[in-house]
């Protein structure tokens, strides 16, 4: 990977997606969104592939698994963050997907995805 980290955030709560935004600025990435619906983040995916994503489990027009799948085919990281529930389709496909219960820091989240992503490009 050369430059920046691009990460897709794909949060429903404003609050939320802007210390997730923030904290992954101040970690030298650049952030793509963020989506706070599937239809937003799917047509985001038709125009870039980012290098990672943070994903709520449901967002404000429906359950986040078409975003997922769409990224973990393609061999992208995906972290599940949600408070409510990982989609069972998810984790019975892709049963090794990180997944960060809310409430956490987005220093833990933004920390987590950011060693996914190092890892992947040095190995």
């Amino acid at each position: 990977m050369s430059g920046p980290p691009l990460i897709l955030v794909a949060e429903d709560d404003s609050i939320i997606a802007l210390g997730l935004e923030l904290a992954i600025i101040d970690q030298g990435g650049v952030v793509l969104g963020p989506f706070a619906s599937v239809r937003g983040a799917l047509a985001a995916l038709d125009l870039r592939m980012p290098h990672a994503a943070i994903l709520d489990g449901e967002l404000k027009d429906g359950i986040v698994t078409p975003v997922a799948l769409r990224l973990l085919t393609s061999a992208t990281p995906v972290i599940i963050h949600s408070g409510k529930m990982v989609p069972r389709e998810i984790l019975e496909e892709y049963p090794s997907v990180t997944t960060i219960s809310k409430p956490a820091s987005p220093k833990t989240v933004i920390s987590r995805i950011f060693e996914i992503v190092h890892n992947r490009s040095s190995g």
